[in-house]
């Protein structure tokens, strides 16, 4: 990501030298002197120091020249061979049925977005003309960005065929009623002439066979058409899905033959006029930015006149793909065994962001320690949890990560009073404030281990996991994946819908929530079905609001009846 040219001393300041950060991690993670000790020297032996910080300097060199080192080349490991792992997408509340209609007015309010974005560094500008191929490189995957922001064409995907539409007519983008007749040609012309490449599989599914097909494989002129494009419009007109978690798991991946999951941005509407995207976590996109992106284009495109003009449909030309059987039909099979059909989308309307503030505490600590609770009181155990929050603020920032369970946590867990409660709170809003002061060594950590994959990463990982106690459920695979996705009018849910997650152990979770006014939405992910079926959130949830709710009104209640017992005492405290 391209940013505003900081000076050349803040530069190195951003990026605490190696030997602190692992200094830092041993204090964080491991209580026993004598193991701190063994830990800091064998990281330093065995060359792990220095590998980070050689990192460190590489980092450094590309924040420099104005590149955000943190959106670099380096694929998480953790994640396998699903590129829908990548991508995380996002439903919008409903607008116009018709699906044509609503597609002409998302995309044009994505034309205007894009001219308002114009000259604009933030992430909102990764969305447009950016394509992440993947190829491997060592043990891991790299990623290579393809980046025509300037292009005026989008790419149209309907049963299986993929469409190139020039959507700028001397300067300006196409009207809504022109897109919208547009669209209805395109569809006409695939019922006409069925036909799937396969593509949206082939680029759903990582191994050798699809990265030589259609990741690292430049010249192929039907690839490059797509690549050169804006972005991708999927009508997934067959498809009506009523209810939200449904029409998410047909947005992220049930409608993976009209997806090409390397583009950043991909918009989907069904047959039946719902909407939503597909965004690319790894183009440098991250859900704060998919979040205000879907409310916005949601928002311009309500505002748009109901009736549409409807005008001439303007040219486009099928896009040649060549097809791979066989690698389709391996691809195919892998993203249908990822499809969830468990109930995974919850919205919770027994509280919402106001009634939490109305008890005078924060409703993002009252989530947390809601779900801890759920989770406690049906698995019989306190979980690890990680919260992820996006430092988009902080010079050269990304997602980082921090533990949530705190000390203060655990015990409320096992002594639920008002005191202990309201501790934990406090608890949860000093470890966000130090997170977003880019003091967590753990955001430092994993970059400089993991930047370059190698057997260098490999010892790390292996000191970390016999040094530090219970590292992986503590660090680096919890029992629950935390992050609070912006409530934006518009935005209905945000996640990685309706898919089993490889990344994730048993019993573990991801947990996505968006707080709304008067409601909330949970989105839950697992790794197999059977972990979905295992735990009743919304049941669960609903059930520990009401407990956190009763102990903290509880206590006033006591409080108001103290003191009209004792008015004279309850004075003299004051």
């Amino acid at each position: 990501m391209a940013s505003s040219a900081p000076r050349l001393a803040d530069v190195e300041s951003a990026f605490p030298a190696a030997d602190v950060v692992i200094d830092q991690l041993a204090e964080l993670a491991i209580s026993d002197p004598g193991r701190r000790t063994v830990f800091r020297r064998a990281m330093s032996l065995l060359g792990v120091v220095r590998h980070c910080e050689k990192t460190r300097l590489r980092m450094i060199a590309l924040a420099k020249q104005g590149i955000n080192p943190f959106d670099q080349e380096t694929i998480d490991p953790i994640f396998k061979v699903l590129y829908p792992e990548l991508s995380f997408s996002g439903v919008m509340e409903d607008g116009d049925n018709n699906p044509f209609v609503r597609a002409g007015k998302l995309v044009y309010a994505t034309l205007q977005g894009k001219d308002e974005a114009r000259d604009n560094t933030a992430r909102e500008s990764h969305l447009y003309g950016r394509t992440v191929a993947l190829y491997r490189r060592g043990l891991g995957l790299r990623k290579r960005f393809v980046d025509n922001a300037k292009s005026e064409t989008i790419v149209v995907a309907t049963a299986g065929r993929f469409y190139e539409v020039r959507v700028y007519e001397n300067g300006r983008p196409l009207s809504p009623g022109r897109l919208t007749a547009t669209f209805q040609a395109i569809a006409a012309d695939a019922q006409s002439h069925p036909e799937d490449s396969g593509h949206g599989a082939l680029t759903g599914f990582v191994d050798r066979g699809t990265l030589a097909a259609v990741h690292d494989n430049p010249h192929d002129e039907g690839i490059r058409r797509i690549d050169s494009a804006l972005f991708l419009l999927a009508l997934d007109l067959d498809a009506a899905p009523e209810d939200i978690g449904a029409l998410g798991s047909q947005i992220h991946i049930g409608g993976y033959c009209n997806r090409d999951y390397r583009k950043a941005l991909q918009l989907v509407v069904c047959g039946n006029g719902k909407a939503g995207a597909v965004f690319s976590l790894f183009a440098g996109v991250e859900g704060v930015t998919g979040a205000r992106f879907l409310s916005a284009i949601a928002n311009v495109a309500a505002a748009l006149p109901k009736g549409a003009d409807l005008a001439a449909p303007a040219p486009f030309t099928v896009i040649g793909l060549r097809a791979y059987p066989e690698l389709t039909r391996k691809a195919a099979v892998r993203l249908e065994s990822a499809m969830a059909t468990a109930a995974y989308s919850h919205r919770i309307d027994a509280i919402g962001k106001d009634r939490i503030k109305a008890l005078g505490v924060s409703p993002d600590a009252f989530l947390h320690t809601a779900v801890h609770l759920a989770y406690k009181r049906h698995f019989g155990r306190t979980p690890e949890a990680y919260n992820f929050i996006d430092l988009s603020t902080q010079q050269f920032g990304s997602i980082s990560r921090y533990p949530c369970t705190t000390e203060t946590l655990r015990r409320f867990l096992e002594e639920p009073t008002r005191a202990n409660l309201l501790a934990a709170f406090a608890a949860h809003k000093e470890a966000i404030a130090e997170t977003r002061r880019g003091n967590h060594p753990l955001h430092y950590a994993y970059h400089y281990v993991f930047a370059s994959p190698g057997i260098m990463a490999l010892v790390a990982i292996l000191l970390f996991t016999a040094l530090i106690p219970r590292f992986n459920s503590r660090f680096l695979l919890p029992d629950l994946w935390m992050s609070n996705i912006p409530a934006s009018p518009g935005l209905v849910s945000m996640c990685r819908h309706g898919m089993t997650l490889g990344f994730v152990r048993r019993q573990a979770y991801t947990c996505h929530y968006l707080l709304f006014p008067d409601h909330i939405r949970v989105n839950v992910s697992a790794r197999e079905e059977a972990d979905l079926e295992a735990w009743p959130v919304q049941e669960g949830l609903q059930e520990a609001f009401r407990t956190l709710e009763a102990i903290l009104k509880d206590d006033r209640r006591q409080t108001i009846r103290t003191a009209a017992s004792d008015p004279v005492g309850s004075a003299a405290a004051n």
